[in-house]
Protein backbone atom coordinates (compact mmCIF):
# COMPACT_ATOMS: atom_id res chain seq x y z
CA UNK A 1 0.00 0.00 0.00
CA UNK A 2 1.44 3.37 -0.95
CA UNK A 3 2.10 6.07 1.57
CA UNK A 4 1.82 4.29 4.92
CA UNK A 5 4.57 4.17 7.54
CA UNK A 6 4.40 2.10 10.69
CA UNK A 7 6.38 2.25 13.92
CA UNK A 8 7.75 -1.29 13.95
CA UNK A 9 8.63 -0.99 17.64
CA UNK A 10 4.91 -0.85 18.46
CA UNK A 11 3.22 -2.70 15.61
CA UNK A 12 4.18 -6.27 14.78
CA UNK A 13 4.52 -7.15 11.08
CA UNK A 14 1.44 -9.39 11.17
CA UNK A 15 -0.65 -6.51 12.56
CA UNK A 16 0.49 -3.84 10.08
CA UNK A 17 -2.16 -2.50 7.72
CA UNK A 18 -1.70 -3.94 4.24
CA UNK A 19 -4.66 -2.39 2.42
CA UNK A 20 -6.62 0.85 2.53
CA UNK A 21 -9.49 -1.04 4.17
CA UNK A 22 -7.17 -2.16 6.97
CA UNK A 23 -6.91 1.52 7.99
CA UNK A 24 -10.63 1.48 8.82
CA UNK A 25 -10.11 -1.03 11.65
CA UNK A 26 -11.18 0.64 14.92
CA UNK A 27 -7.84 -0.34 16.50
CA UNK A 28 -6.19 2.42 14.39
CA UNK A 29 -8.61 5.17 15.47
CA UNK A 30 -6.67 8.06 16.94
CA UNK A 31 -3.34 6.38 16.12
CA UNK A 32 -2.73 7.76 12.63
CA UNK A 33 -1.24 11.01 11.41
CA UNK A 34 -0.53 12.66 8.09
CA UNK A 35 1.12 15.80 6.87
CA UNK A 36 -1.24 18.74 6.55
CA UNK A 37 1.02 20.23 3.86
CA UNK A 38 -0.98 20.94 0.71
CA UNK A 39 1.14 18.78 -1.59
CA UNK A 40 1.19 15.25 -2.91
CA UNK A 41 3.07 13.72 0.01
CA UNK A 42 0.43 14.85 2.50
CA UNK A 43 -3.29 14.40 3.00
CA UNK A 44 -4.23 15.84 -0.43
CA UNK A 45 -2.04 13.30 -2.19
CA UNK A 46 -3.54 10.43 -0.21
CA UNK A 47 -7.07 11.64 -0.95
CA UNK A 48 -6.21 11.91 -4.63
CA UNK A 49 -4.70 8.42 -4.64
CA UNK A 50 -7.83 6.97 -3.04
CA UNK A 51 -10.16 8.71 -5.49
CA UNK A 52 -8.07 7.72 -8.48
CA UNK A 53 -7.69 4.08 -7.45
CA UNK A 54 -11.25 3.52 -6.18
CA UNK A 55 -13.23 5.90 -8.34
CA UNK A 56 -15.22 8.86 -7.08
CA UNK A 57 -18.21 7.08 -5.51
CA UNK A 58 -16.36 4.25 -3.77
CA UNK A 59 -13.47 6.58 -2.90
CA UNK A 60 -15.72 9.18 -1.27
CA UNK A 61 -17.48 6.43 0.70
CA UNK A 62 -14.08 5.17 1.88
CA UNK A 63 -12.90 8.69 2.82
CA UNK A 64 -16.07 9.30 4.84
CA UNK A 65 -15.35 6.13 6.83
CA UNK A 66 -11.67 7.06 7.19
CA UNK A 67 -12.60 10.50 8.54
CA UNK A 68 -14.06 8.78 11.60
CA UNK A 69 -10.60 7.41 12.46
CA UNK A 70 -9.45 10.73 13.98
CA UNK A 71 -6.30 11.15 11.86
CA UNK A 72 -4.02 13.83 13.30
CA UNK A 73 -2.93 16.63 10.98
CA UNK A 74 0.75 17.32 11.53
CA UNK A 75 2.08 20.62 10.17
CA UNK A 76 5.27 19.72 8.37
CA UNK A 77 6.61 17.28 5.84
CA UNK A 78 5.66 13.63 5.58
CA UNK A 79 9.20 12.87 6.78
CA UNK A 80 8.43 14.74 10.00
CA UNK A 81 5.26 12.66 10.40
CA UNK A 82 7.24 9.43 9.87
CA UNK A 83 9.83 10.46 12.45
CA UNK A 84 7.20 11.27 15.06
CA UNK A 85 5.17 8.04 14.84
CA UNK A 86 4.91 6.40 18.25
Amino acid sequence: MAGVSVNTEHVKPAEQPKTFDDLLDPKWAGKMAWSSNPNLDGAPGFVGLVLRSMGEDKGMDYLRKLSKQKIANVPGSSRLVSCSIR
